[in-house]
């Protein structure tokens, strides 16, 4: 039975449709076709924890369109990176071209927590070219913050020892060229990364990703 958005609050609606199975889904699609725009990127991030077989493809076109809004484009590459996991790898690859900044930015998180290692060549290239700035610092948080994803992403691909001593040898030769937050991600998740002392611990992936608080559940149940 669809969801009566007129009855409860807006967020409870909300946790019922993304908890609702299809029809939950199918009222989650019905209220974004009729929504205001302001309101529509809510929605889509609903459908991020939402089940059915309208979801994904609607996310996969509503995250591959150069057309529609920005906002909802982002949200709906960390939906579709929840709701496909590996299998959205192409949309979030896809996106690492696109025009828009921010739908890049999104695009690199996803893709940092679930998708396969088809980027590998492209994101260290961008964070060669990211880390090699020695005016980065000045530069606002959000922008300095992308460094994070991709270093979580190249590490959950760091298939050999070699690769890993190699991605690290990068960050701590433009160490200085850090923003304090990024040191701190360091300090706590890849150490070796930012001392010259090396201890020889390694980064554990799987703690980057759930740290991604992008990615975290939006409805609990």
């Amino acid at each position: 039975m669809p969801i009566d958005w007129r009855s409860g609050s807006y967020r409870e609606q909300l946790a019922a449709a993304a908890h609702g199975g299809p029809a939950g889904e199918a009222s989650l699609l019905a209220a974004w076709a009729n929504a205001a725009p302001n309101e529509r990127a809510i929605l889509v991030g609903a459908l991020g924890e939402a089940t059915g077989a309208e979801g994904v493809p609607f996310l996969r076109r509503l995250a591959a369109d150069p057309a529609a809004e920005r906002d909802e484009r982002c949200v709906a590459l960390l939906a579709l990176a929840k709701r496909s996991g590996v299998d959205a790898s192409d949309v979030l690859a896809e996106a690492l071209y696109d025009d828009d900044e921010d739908v890049r930015n999104y695009g690199l998180i996803a893709l940092s927590c679930v998708g396969d290692d088809r980027a590998v060549d492209h994101v260290h290239a961008l964070m060669a070219l990211d880390l090699a700035d020695p005016d980065r610092r000045d530069l606002p948080f959000a922008t300095q913050y992308m460094s994070i994803p991709m270093a979580t992403y190249l590490v959950r691909h760091a298939r050999t020892r070699d690769r890993e001593d190699e991605l690290a040898s990068l960050i701590r030769e433009n160490v200085a060229h850090l923003g304090k937050a990024e040191r701190d991600w360091l300090t706590v998740f890849w150490p070796d990364a930012v001392i010259h002392q090396a201890t020889g611990m390694r980064p554990r992936a799987a703690d980057m990703v759930a740290w991604q608080p992008l990615l975290a559940t939006i409805y609990p149940r």
